[in-house]
């Protein structure tokens, strides 16, 4: 009878320790959604990313709020931009990815395949995904 009583609590309290877990990412993994390029290739993308490189759309990043660390040269040199991009560092033109890859994006953004196949092989990982619009 004692156990029958032990294997019952050892069951429930496995029941609760198991029903205690949770099924959110490890803290510090940013949330991801699934982006499908215009390739038709799918690429994951963080939610909120924080660290953003544009070779393009810097103007439209303004618009909604966001402000890349770094841009390719030709963006930067947007004169309705000036007072948006003190901060953001130059990447070349083309895009160094060296350059990309020493700010540790969350997130690249790249307008061109030629780019985005640069980016790809130089500095995306499963910490900086590459969007290409």
């Amino acid at each position: 009878m004692k156990k029958m009583i032990l294997i019952a609590i050892t069951v429930f309290v496995g029941l609760v320790l198991a029903s205690c877990g949770s099924d959110q990412k490890a803290e510090g993994q940013p949330e991801m959604r699934t982006y499908t390029m215009p390739n038709g290739k799918k690429v994951e993308i963080p939610n909120n990313p924080k660290k953003i490189v544009v070779t393009e759309y810097m103007g439209s990043l303004a618009a909604l709020g966001v402000k890349p660390i770094g841009a390719k040269s030709f963006v930067l040199q947007n004169p309705y931009l000036e007072s948006y991009k003190e901060g953001v560092e130059d990447i070349g033109d083309p895009g160094s990815p060296e350059k990309v890859a020493e700010l540790q994006p969350d997130l690249i953004i790249v307008s061109q395949e030629d780019e985005y196949n640069q980016m790809k092989k130089n500095c995306a990982n499963s910490s900086n995904p590459l969007q290409y619009v």
